[in-house]
Formats: structure tokens, C-alpha cells, sequence
């Protein structure tokens, strides 16, 4: 098996680090909390030929995942975070 793809790339004004996953073989990848530049992150996804299957999110801090809608968005993918994250985004807590 080819080892796996792993690209570390700081994001935004606090340089939080997004992270790319992906299967060498397949392309199939996971995004790893989307910080923001959501255009030049695109454009690593498009350029290596990702097709973004998750969108996931280590914790909800908004530095952390100010770039999900538009990455939701670009690459049709879903977004998974823990659930006590997602119920304090959408004012369950």
C-alpha cells in the first residue's frame, strides 16, 4: 500500500494549521479543520486532483472552522464535528 498524503498548511491571521489527508490512490481525501483562504486551499485540492470527502473539524473554535461553509460549498462535501460543538453552533446549548 502507498503511503498516505498528508499536507500541513498554516491558514489565516492566527496561522492555524488545516491539514489535507488523502489516499495516493484513490485521491479520495479529508479536510482537516478549514481556517480560512479558502481560495489557495481550493486551489491545492484542485491542483493535486483531492476529491473532498469530509470535512472535519478537530474542536469548534471559530478560527478553526470560519472556512467550512465555503469549503461545504466548493467541494460538496459534509462537515463533521463532536456534537457538543455542533449544538453550541446552532444554539442547542
Amino acid at each position: 500500500m502507498s503511503d498516505v498524503i498528508i499536507h500541513q498548511i498554516p491558514v489565516g491571521p492566527l496561522q492555524v494549521l488545516t491539514y489535507i489527508v488523502a489516499c495516493p490512490v484513490t485521491k479520495e481525501a479529508v479536510l482537516i479543520d478549514p481556517a480560512g483562504e479558502e481560495e489557495s486551499l481550493g486551489a491545492v485540492i484542485r491542483k493535486e486532483g483531492f476529491r473532498i470527502r469530509y470535512i472535519l473539524n478537530t474542536h469548534g473554535h471559530a478560527d478553526h472552522v470560519v472556512g467550512n461553509l465555503n469549503m461545504k460549498e466548493m467541494f460538496s462535501a459534509p462537515v463533521c464535528m463532536h456534537e457538543a460543538d455542533d449544538d453550541f453552533f446552532h444554539g442547542k446549548r
